[in-house]
């Protein structure tokens, strides 16, 4: 929404949004909002509408721009969905979109010609908490171990992280995710740095502008890296580089192989893996990230950025 609401501010509007609690900590100190609200509570769906009338009477707005479900449910389809039932090419036909063009287009605004890069704002006390995770003189790089849905998981990360730092030796790896990625978190002493569960999302997303490079599969963290130059690559299963990270600067992200993962992408909403998902036998990860994302290509793909970086450090 961060492109929205830079646009709509420029036009002259005042803007009041109303979220949730992990939406407070990305509008947190974005100086296009007036008024930044948080829910008390979750509303029932049935009861949506109402809350919404409600708050427009309240703040005195003359529109109401509801983004419930405006991606999710629109365009990762859900198994609620009649649409959840097309053949994979005519999902691919119509929802193989661009979310934050489509975000726009939720609300009827026009994007052509609007800077659709998202954005994020710290102050400097945020700034120097997350710099004190980083090491000097090495090549940084955050990884965010797993997103929200039980399929945004690459199974070969721990092996991948103790690959990297073993083969190079000026590379720190930061490893961030909520607290149950504790359990996956790869631990070399002195390499690897593993904060999942220990910092906020907020902390995480401001690292993404300070590190030399991000991976991760399709999270919060990925989407905050794409306001920054910060080159990033991001493990696409279910999802694509055009829903994802088309306008994002430095974008080295690496999609599924159909060959190796036919069911992929499949732009579906995953809210349960082992209902939804072919299951990869080897690793019990989701196909698309298992078969589809082998080792061997995202760690090639990691070198390409590691040596362009050290070719314009040289330079």
């Amino acid at each position: 929404m961060s492109p929205i609401i830079r646009h709509l501010h420029s036009q002259g509007h005042e803007l009041v949004v109303v979220t949730s609690k992990r939406g407070m900590e990305v509008f947190k100190g974005n100086t296009h909002i007036s008024q930044l609200i948080q829910h008390k509570e979750e509303t029932p769906v049935d009861k949506l509408s109402d809350q919404i009338d409600y708050l427009r009477r309240k703040f005195k707005c003359d529109r109401v721009m509801d983004f419930s479900e405006s991606i999710e449910v629109a365009l990762s389809q859900h198994p609620r969905s009649p649409n959840y039932k097309l053949s994979k090419p005519e999902r691919i036909a119509r929802f193989n979109r661009n979310f934050y063009e489509y975000s726009f287009e939720h609300i009827g605004e026009k994007w052509d010609g609007v800077d659709l890069k998202p954005e994020l704002f710290f102050d400097e006390p945020e700034l120097n908490q997350a710099r004190k995770h980083l090491k000097k003189d090495c090549f940084n790089v955050l990884i965010g171990m797993s997103g929200s849905g039980s399929n945004k998981c690459w199974p070969w990360m721990e092996d991948f992280c103790k690959k990297v730092v073993t083969d190079f030796s000026n590379v720190h790896i930061i490893t961030v995710g909520d607290a149950r990625c504790k359990l996956i978190e790869p631990q070399v002493e002195g390499r690897i740095t593993n904060l999942s569960g220990e910092i906020s999302m907020r902390l995480s997303m401001c690292l993404t502008g300070l590190v030399d490079l991000v991976i991760a599969p399709d999270t919060g963290i990925i989407h905050a890296s794409g306001c920054y130059p910060t080159p990033k690559i991001c493990l696409l299963g279910h999802n694509t580089k055009e829903c994802i990270t088309k306008y994002f600067e430095n974008d080295y992200s690496v999609e599924a192989d159909e060959k190796l993962a036919p069911c992929s992408p499949c732009l579906y909403l995953i809210y349960d893996l082992h209902l939804q998902c072919p299951i990869h036998e080897e690793t019990g990860a989701a196909l698309c990230m298992g078969a589809g994302l082998p080792f061997q290509k995202v760690y090639e793909r990691f070198k390409e950025v590691y040596n362009i970086a050290q070719s314009k450090k040289r330079s």
